[in-house]
């Protein structure tokens, strides 16, 4: 019987996700173009546009071309406008740090072809 409460005190940690090392990293955020997410009770994200200058697949460019991100926070009644790319890949607002995974984004457009379905994939942790 005294087995249990001490079961219990081992599991809770890890099904609350946290271990020796502190709480775990929270999944990534992934949104599509024009697509919303609840961050928090009164909290509303949106990826209202995406810029798409980089060279397209079967093109030469003389410049390289960058893919910027417009996103918008709603708090409450006030919207915070922001925007990432590679240049530019983390921005604090609201409580909130948004960070760009520049791994994990859309192919570049193809030549003579209708353009990707744009997502943008973010990390997000509590602002320092």
């Amino acid at each position: 019987m005294a087995l249990l409460p001490l079961f219990s005190m081992l599991c809770l940690p890890l099904a609350l996700g946290l271990s020796a090392a502190g709480p775990a990293a929270p999944a990534p955020l992934t949104l599509a173009l024009h697509a919303q997410a609840t961050l928090a009770p009164a909290q509303l994200l949106t990826l209202d546009s995406v810029q798409d200058s980089r060279c397209p697949q079967g093109a030469q460019c003389i410049q390289q071309g960058q893919l910027i991100y417009q996103l918008r926070l709603r708090v409450g009644d006030s919207e915070i406008p922001f925007s990432l790319s590679r240049a530019n890949p983390s921005v604090s607002a609201a409580g909130w740090q948004f960070t760009l995974d520049p791994e994990r984004e859309p192919e570049r457009i193809r030549l003579h072809a209708p353009a990707p379905a744009y997502f943008i994939v973010l990390h997000l942790r509590p602002a320092p």
